[in-house]
């Protein structure tokens, strides 16, 4: 799972707006994946760390894209074009 949430992530992050995850055969070939080639030990904690850094990231990035509404408030973290 976390290694999908990542992929997931990551093409989010690049710019390929693929929809959200459906169902669980979304995990199918990465099952598949992971037990011809096992993860190395410490492997699956690292990717809990990513799955958080990759989903702050994405949401920095959402915000960023939030159209800017007459009066927001000055502290809005969004920066409007002027």
């Amino acid at each position: 799972m976390l290694m999908g949430a990542c992929r997931k992530y990551v093409s989010w992050l690049d710019g390929r707006e693929s929809g959200q995850i459906g169902s669980l055969r979304y995990f199918e070939s990465i099952v598949v994946e992971i037990q011809h080639q096992p993860f190395p030990p410490g492997y699956r904690d690292y990717l809990a760390i990513k799955v958080k850094q990759f989903a702050r990231m994405r949401e920095q990035q959402l915000r960023m894209r939030e159209p800017c509404q007459a009066g927001a408030p000055q502290s809005q973290s969004v920066i409007c074009p002027r």
